[in-house]
């Protein structure tokens, strides 16, 4: 697979290419542990975990890079 993020107005990009595993299976508790990492307080965690899976269904891709492109990344 290939992951691109870039911002079009400083033209800063990350290019990934490499393998994905689709993980579909505990995609509340690999998720929960994630928002843990930007967001200290556990009751914004919670709020912040009920309104991303109030309604949508939600899948993680793991992917392992074999290969990164960046480009204008100071």
């Amino acid at each position: 697979m290939a992951l691109c993020v870039d911002d079009a107005e400083s033209g800063r990009m990350v290019v990934a290419y490499g393998r994905a595993l689709l993980v579909d299976d505990g995609i509340w508790e690999l998720t929960r542990r994630l928002v843990e990492k930007y967001i200290h307080d556990r009751d914004a965690v919670q709020a912040h975990m009920e309104r991303i899976f109030s309604n949508w269904t939600r899948v993680i891709l793991k992917v392992r890079p074999d290969r990164i492109i960046i480009r204008n990344l100071d």
